[in-house]
């Protein structure tokens, strides 16, 4: 690395390397919220970093994330996130499961939720 000082001393250091830490955190959930009407879902939560946000949802239990599962996802990174989930059945249980993912690749999945549509 070459350098100089205010009066014009230069100097040449041998090269270097540094590193740097790699994020390995997985992103942090909380304020969970769900606001349901009788064909549709709202679900609003918070992460600690930005983060994509899918969630997978069917009316069986043991929700699997997956292909072959129903989801919806964010539309980019975010700390707030709210995602609605439509045509759903009226008076029907629906089991969930959350993931979210930070830039660096790092996901958490939830433990498996859920709530009932209303009546109409």
């Amino acid at each position: 690395m070459r350098s100089s000082d205010e009066a014009g001393n230069a100097g040449l250091s041998a090269q270097g390397s540094f590193t740097t830490d790699a994020d390995i955190t997985t992103p942090v959930l909380s304020e969970l919220s769900v606001t349901v009407g009788a064909d549709i879902a709202i679900i609003a939560l918070v992460s600690d970093e930005e983060a994509d946000v899918t969630i997978w949802y069917d009316t069986e239990a043991d929700v699997t994330a997956g292909a072959d599962t129903l989801s919806v996802s964010s539309d980019g990174t975010d700390t707030a996130h709210m995602l609605l989930i439509f045509g759903l059945e009226a008076n029907t249980e629906y089991h969930f499961v959350i993931e979210a993912a930070d830039v660096a690749g790092n996901a958490t999945l939830t433990t498996e939720a859920s709530f009932t549509t209303e009546a109409e």
